[in-house]
Order: C-alpha cells, then sequence, then structure tokens
C-alpha cells in the first residue's frame, strides 16, 4: 500500500481507515472511560486523513511494519506520529491524563 493524496499524506484502502464504534467493553462502564474513548475518537476524527490512516495502523503494527506496508521511510512515518502526538495534546490527550485512570495501554 502507498500513501497518496496531498501533502504526501497515506488514505489505506478497506476497513483500516475506519473508526470503530465506541461500545462498551466488559468492565468499561465508568463515565469516566466512555468520555476518554468518546475524546480519542473526536481527535481521530479531527485529523487528516493521512494522520488518521498511521494513528489506526498503529493500533496493531509497529512502525517498521508500517515503512514496509506503506512505502514510507521511518522519518517520514516519525514525522506524522509526532503530528498525531500535538494533536492528541492540543485536546488535552497527555500521557499524564492516561496515567491517571491507572492504565499503561
Amino acid at each position: 500500500m502507498r500513501f497518496g493524496g496531498e501533502d504526501g499524506g497515506c488514505a489505506p484502502g478497506g476497513d483500516e481507515n475506519a473508526i470503530e464504534p465506541l461500545t462498551d467493553l466488559p468492565g468499561e462502564d465508568s463515565r469516566t472511560e466512555m468520555q476518554l474513548r468518546l475524546d480519542v475518537q473526536r481527535v481521530l476524527l479531527r485529523l487528516p486523513e493521512h494522520l488518521r490512516a498511521v494513528a489506526l495502523l498503529l493500533r496493531d503494527m509497529s512502525v517498521a511494519e508500517i515503512c514496509e506496508r506503506t512505502g514510507r521511510s521511518r522519518s517520514g512515518i516519525n514525522h506524522f506520529i509526532r503530528q498525531i502526538r500535538a494533536a492528541f495534546e492540543e485536546a488535552g490527550l497527555t500521557p499524564e491524563r492516561f496515567a491517571k485512570r491507572g492504565d499503561t495501554r
């Protein structure tokens, strides 16, 4: 798969670019958990398509695997990751906020 589009972006095809619906998972019935999941989904939806695609690939793949799959360089993918991280930080979704949940995922 190659990334294309403006800004040298990426747009993987198929279901990889879909954001999974927020459903209740076992043990995740707290309002805080649901709010965090909604906040994450909001940030993902606001990302440009090429950054959203990389963010979604990162759920299941390493940087090396994403590079291999997309044909992008490691430095290019790392640049996208910095942009994704900045979007989450701008929305107030920092590592410290995740740590408050007691979850190290």
